[in-house]
């Protein structure tokens, strides 16, 4: 599966950001408006934030570099990756996202991080490239961190938040589908090239 792409081969992932943002913003809002975030693990978070007060550079780094780095290495490069060699893309999928969300060790992150690794194998799957994988999952965890330190961000996007899930849903969708397209252009033109 490892083949020589030139540059035009990477043209699609220009979606990939997006669609870490978008899902990020997607399924928090969701959350929200459900009211299902208070199930989430409030103690762990304020952990974080007295941990990290005078240290804001360190939880980024930890949160927008590290924690894809080693997540993506681990469940899609490894796991996933290794599982896709002997199962079908489903089965692959399925054993490797259960996996990933049950490591959250909350349910409520655990739902969250079962759709977003479904979502993380299909892009590992289209680009055969855990890097892939790292730009989407470090998109959104970066994200995140915005939605919660910035204010006038959060302020808006609660003020607007049925307004802003809708947009981020649409925009996820739209994103995903520009994103599949030209990826299966890109296999349909190799075979053609075989």
């Amino acid at each position: 599966m490892n083949r020589q792409k030139a540059p035009k081969d990477y043209i699609h992932w220009i979606f990939l950001p997006f669609i870490g943002v978008f899902f990020c913003a997607f399924m928090n809002l969701l959350f929200s408006l459900l009211k299902l975030d208070e199930l989430m693990n409030k103690d762990t978070f304020s952990f974080m934030l007295d941990f990290f007060n005078d240290k804001q550079w360190l939880l980024i780094a930890i949160e927008a570099v590290l924690a894809p780095l080693l997540e993506e290495l681990i469940f899609r490069s490894i796991l996933f990756g290794k599982l896709r060699i002997k199962l079908s893309f489903l089965f692959s999928m399925l054993i490797s996202s259960v996996l990933f969300a049950v490591l959250h060790f909350n349910l409520l992150q655990g739902v969250y991080a079962f759709i977003f690794a479904v979502i993380l194998c299909e892009v590992m799957e289209r680009t055969d490239n855990w890097w892939a994988a790292v730009a989407v999952h470090a998109a959104a965890n970066i994200f995140s961190i915005f939605m919660n330190y910035m204010t006038p961000l959060n302020e808006f996007v609660t003020n607007h938040a049925v307004v802003v899930c809708i947009a981020s849903a649409v925009l996820l969708f739209v994103c995903m589908f520009f994103f599949e397209r030209m990826a299966r252009g890109r296999e349909q033109s190799e075979r053609r090239s075989l």
